[in-house]
């Protein structure tokens, strides 16, 4: 089998008739693909009622939302995008020009020990590779628990203000495809990373 690597400008595509003799890999509905979420804030909103507004379905009450806050999931970019990343206030009223960046855990993340092999690595992000048969997310054996352990000592916590808690994975790879993993280090990395990462899709020809 070959793979071949598709750049989709769009959400959902119409596949062509006589496609399914070539299922496309990695369309299990089960699997989750975002590690990195972000928006624009809602306008002169409280931070809680703005999470909800815009992740209803990670977010079900005010008490998830300031729950995973607390767990240094929720980031804040004020207008003068040169001011590094903040961690809010859970009650804080946030302006109409903040963007805010969430990293998800599917569920809470654990760290999992397991050898990682790390190809890049700066103060803001990094290459990893993940093996076939990893999930991405969801499970105890995931790359996002064991980026949670940092490798066994493999990778190292920025010193930036505004260094995460454990490495955010910023572009999905299905289970069943090994491959290098681009992930952030930083909240700003994470913003920026997760905007540039490509559409794509693969598919079994």
């Amino acid at each position: 089998a070959v793979l071949l690597l598709e750049r989709t400008t769009i959400e959902h595509m119409v596949e062509a008739e006589g496609d399914d003799d070539h299922p496309e890999l990695g369309t299990n509905l089960n699997e989750i693909r975002d590690g990195v979420l972000e928006s624009l804030a809602p306008s002169e909103c409280q931070l809680t009622d703005a999470l909800q507004q815009l992740w209803s379905g990670h977010f079900p009450s005010v008490s998830v939302a300031r729950k995973t806050i607390r767990r240094d999931r929720v980031w804040v970019f004020d207008a003068a995008f040169d001011i590094p990343a903040r961690q809010p206030w859970w009650n804080e009223t946030l302006s109409c020009d903040a963007t805010l960046l969430y990293l998800p855990d599917y569920p809470r993340r654990a760290p999992y020990e397991e050898n990682l092999t790390v190809h890049y690595e700066s103060e803001h992000a990094a290459v990893v590779s993940k093996q076939p048969g990893l999930r991405c997310f969801g499970g105890i054996r995931t790359l996002a628990n064991i980026l949670a352990s940092h490798g066994k000592g493999s990778m190292n916590l920025s010193a930036a203000k505004d260094r995460l808690p454990a490495p955010a994975i910023v572009h999905f790879l299905p289970a069943e495809l090994s491959g290098c993993v681009l992930v952030a280090k930083t909240a700003r990395a994470a913003l920026s990373l997760s905007r540039q990462a490509p559409r794509r899709r693969l598919r079994a020809v």
